[in-house]
């Protein structure tokens, strides 16, 4: 007879087999369809049938998202819990990768915490295999109401005897009652530790019961998660020496050591090591268990992991470090709180002249006179929609009373939930003064340039184009044949050179302001709109001619050319409506198209982002020169829906002072 040897493949176990061992088991194929259930879990789990897929029956308690074959194959040395769906049931058992028969085996039972629970799910003990820990369960409890019953009966024929010996046995009779009353505290004793065992296994902390020598006896299942210890591995041992390291505080130790020592607890934050060397934060309350004479016998241990609590508050110092050094102005604010300050560096302190105590909690409105909350919101969803941070330009006012021009940058970030608008501000009084003496010059120019080709090239084309009339009027009295034509396209060719070049002096140089008035000036740009572009351009004027400051007037002029400009060239617009309206204190231009638009997202009334989509030289030259005599630009604008710009002046020229922060006010 041939007979096999010791290092050959022992035979696999077929499924029918396998049923009667693991009434339970769940055999599914690399496609996760089932191929093959328990009798039992048939039984209690109709749904669980072969072809299904193992999605579609069960959902993977633990491990943690553990959803395809290479998973279940990776964690076959760990717990695996399935609640079957539809069921409160929670299978506990192990899975087994069969490469012979490409099957994935799941081994276990019903997880039973009372043997009630056997009855409720339809099973009866010949249900489960003979191994299973569940009967001997079921065997334990039945042994324990056995003798609690035969207690109650021996208490019965005690009372009974008590009642009759009364009188001659009363010592007796009280210790009978004692004996009954210290069942009733071991029954109820057994009940709460039920409890705890079962709230112990399922928390996510780390659960340690050690004896009175600090030696573990058990630990959860939290425990083996954080430290990567199973319970095989650290049975006997002091948990300091396996999970203290380098930075574990000596310090701590000592503390913990000597509390138990007195056989007293302890709360302590420590760092301990897991058994691959991750560092981590522990939150540690331990409580000694003393037996009925008071006498420790054990301790027991729960240790929370407190890591991203502890790195977010080291994150947070070394920030608070960095912005209190830092030279820039820094803030904070908490949308969802009004916009309120909640953090202010040294800098930011001094430039706006309070201290940190008058800024936190202040409303940024209340330093920024020109914050829109409508506006600020629409920014806020758009950078915590895409994490882009937006810069802006407004004023600020210090302390003193002084209006600074400052540029601004919002930043968003999101921890534990709650959204931080953060950034900083610089001061760029400098700036605006060499901007705004840069369109001055411009404007010179402008005028220079003007008067020169209105003056200048603007006689010299009239001359030429005398001469030329002369000669095509020459040429037509004589039969000169096809010269006589093309002089009198030469004659039209100047007429038009001309047209232009007075076109171009009136919008580099607008006399027409000055000449007949701002209402005039604006109906006569209306007129050449259409003339140059080929679009409606309409004007309305209320009353028919304001009165109005020549400084005022310029300005308006040069922002109604600049926001027609962008309808056309920007927008797209083929209608434009000018509307010039001005009472004894106030001028208001409004300029209203039906261009492609754009989304106007600033939260400060006074100045864009040079970020954002309304972006753009022509706007904020709009801005600097109503600024100039003291007014402002509004934008209201969304795509699709054109473009409305609206532009409020003093009638006589008020620009704001606006200084440099630290400046003398004088």
């Amino acid at each position: 007879m041939k007979v096999a040897s010791a290092s050959s493949t022992p035979p696999r176990m077929a499924l029918g087999d396998l049923d009667r061992v693991f009434p339970f088991h769940v055999a599914f194929d690399r496609d996760l369809r089932i191929v093959g259930v328990g009798s039992t879990l048939a039984k209690m789990l109709p749904s669980a049938v072969p072809g299904q897929g193992f999605g579609d029956v069960f959902r993977v308690l633990r491990p943690e998202g553990v959803a395809d074959l290479a998973g279940f194959i990776r964690n076959q040395r760990n717990l695996f819990l399935l609640a079957p769906l539809g069921t409160d049931v929670v299978l506990r058992g192990q899975m087994l990768w069969e490469d012979g028969q490409e099957l994935m085996l799941f081994l276990g039972s019903p997880w039973i915490t009372d043997p009630e629970q056997i009855g409720k799910l339809g099973l009866l003990l010949s249900d489960f295999a003979i191994h299973d820990p569940i009967v001997d369960l079921v065997h334990l409890v039945q042994a324990q109401k056995a003798a609690y019953d035969d207690l109650k009966r021996m208490a019965a024929t005690l009372t009974e005897q008590r009642s009759e010996l009364r009188t001659a046995n009363e010592s007796l009779a009280e210790r009978n009652s004692s004996l009954q009353a210290a069942h009733e505290q071991i029954r109820a004793q057994e009940a709460e530790a039920r409890k705890l065992a079962l709230i112990a296994s399922r928390t996510d902390n780390a659960v340690i019961l050690t004896d009175s020598q600090v030696r573990v006896e058990w630990v959860n299942d939290g425990f083996e998660r954080i430290t990567g210890y199973t319970l095989e591995e650290v049975k006997g041992t002091v948990p300091g020496r396996l999970l203290q390291g380098p930075d574990t505080d000596p310090t701590t130790v000592a503390y913990m050591r000597s509390r138990l020592a007195e056989g007293e607890g302890f709360n302590v934050e420590v760092v301990n090591y897991s058994k691959y060397g991750r560092r981590y934060w522990l939150a540690i309350e331990a409580q000694p268990i003393h037996d009925e004479n008071g006498e420790v016998v054990n301790y027991m241990a729960i240790e929370t992991d407190i890591t991203a609590r502890k790195e977010s508050q080291e994150i947070a110092a070394l920030f608070r470090k960095c912005a209190k050094v830092s030279w820039d102005p820094l803030y904070m604010i908490v949308p969802d709180e009004g916009y309120r300050f909640t953090f202010l560096n040294d800098a930011a302190c001094t430039f706006l002249g309070r201290s940190l105590g008058q800024l936190i909690g202040m409303d940024v409105g209340d330093v920024a006179p020109d914050f829109e909350q409508s506006s600020f919101d629409r920014v806020f969803e758009d950078i915590r929609h895409d994490g882009r941070p937006r810069v802006f330009e407004t004023r600020v006012r210090t302390a003193d009373g002084r209006l600074v021009p400052v540029e601004i940058s919002l930043n968003y970030v999101d921890h534990a939930g709650q959204g931080f608008v953060f950034g900083w501000f610089h001061d760029i009084s400098e700036r605006k003064r060499l901007e705004a003496a840069v369109i001055e010059a411009a404007a010179h120019e402008q005028h220079r340039i003007g008067h020169d080709l209105h003056d200048g090239l603007g006689s010299y084309l009239g001359g030429v184009a005398f001469k030329a009339k002369a000669l095509e009027q020459g040429l037509g009295k004589v039969d000169s044949g096809p010269l006589a034509g093309q002089a009198a396209e030469i004659v039209k060719l100047l007429a038009g050179a001309m047209s232009q070049v007075r076109r171009l002096a009136r919008g580099l140089d607008p006399v027409d302001v000055e000449r007949f008035g701002l209402s005039k000036a604006l109906e006569k740009l209306a007129s050449d709109t259409v003339e140059s572009y080929g679009i409606r351009c309409d004007f309305a004027s209320r009353p028919a001619e304001p009165d109005v400051d020549l400084a005022v007037a310029r300005e308006t002029y040069r922002i109604a050319q600049e926001a027609i400009h962008n309808a056309i060239r920007h927008g797209q617009a083929k209608n434009v409506d000018v509307r010039l309206e001005a009472d004894a204190e106030t001028v208001q231009l409004v300029v209203k198209d039906d261009g492609k638009g754009f989304r106007h997202t600033e939260p400060f009334a006074t100045n864009s982002s040079p970020s954002s989509e309304s972006s753009g030289m022509g706007l904020r030259i709009m801005r600097y020169r109503a600024h100039t005599v003291g007014g402002d630009v509004y934008i209201d604008s969304e795509p699709g829906r054109g473009t409305e710009i609206r532009v409020v002046c003093p009638a006589t020229s008020a620009a704001p002072e606006i200084e440099r922060a630290g400046a003398n006010p004088s």
